[in-house]
């Protein structure tokens, strides 16, 4: 099975060379986040508009944990994504889903991490560089559209990314319709005030 999973990841790497590059099996820099096997988003100079779909786990917890200090005590059964986008369906529980990226060189960069699916009731948004929580977001189409970070339709969130940095990105997100979530990390210059 191990090798199946590896294979896997290989061929996706192999199919997303022009984003960028992506490397497996990185642990979370921080012990009190939870170790990630995933693969590892390298965001390069070129980078423009980056799928992130499969650099996505995923995990389903229950009510709790409310945290991902507190989603590494409960150590989920974390499933890689395998499709191009993400829908779990019908949930009764809220959703975890988890990414790391890695910067090359470049100069800090902005950039603006959306998730294009509106409909969502309940949005957290960890944000990690090094193991170090540099941004909390709380939305959701349940609370007041001028308490966005971004004015627009979707949940779009803007992130300045350093040289030479891994973050670590969490999201709890809890939704009465389908959980569908699709996630972009697009170049700051494709979106206007």
């Amino acid at each position: 099975m191990g090798n199946i999973a590896w294979c896997w990841k290989l061929l996706l790497c192999l199919c997303l060379v022009p984003w960028g590059t992506c490397r497996a099996d990185v642990a979370a820099a921080n012990t009190s986040l939870p170790v990630y096997s995933g693969l590892v988003l390298e965001v390069g100079a070129e980078a423009q508009v980056l799928q992130l779909a499969p650099f996505i786990e995923y995990a389903q917890t229950g009510t709790e944990p409310r945290t991902p200090e507190a989603l590494a005590i409960t150590a989920p059964d974390w499933q890689q994504n395998r499709t191009a986008s993400i829908n779990l369906g019908y949930q009764t529980e809220p959703a975890w889903f988890r990414t790391v990226w890695r910067t090359d060189t470049m100069a800090g960069r902005d950039f603006m991490l959306e998730i294009t699916s509106a409909q969502l009731d309940e949005l957290t948004v960890f944000l990690y560089e090094g193991g170090r929580l540099l941004r909390r977001w709380q939305t959701g189409d349940r609370l007041p559209f001028a308490d966005r970070p971004f004015p627009d339709r979707n949940f779009v969130f803007p992130v300045t990314l350093q040289p030479g940095q891994e973050y670590q990105l969490y999201f709890r997100v809890h939704n009465s319709e389908a959980m569908e979530f699709p996630v972009l990390l697009g170049e700051r210059t494709a979106y206007s005030d």
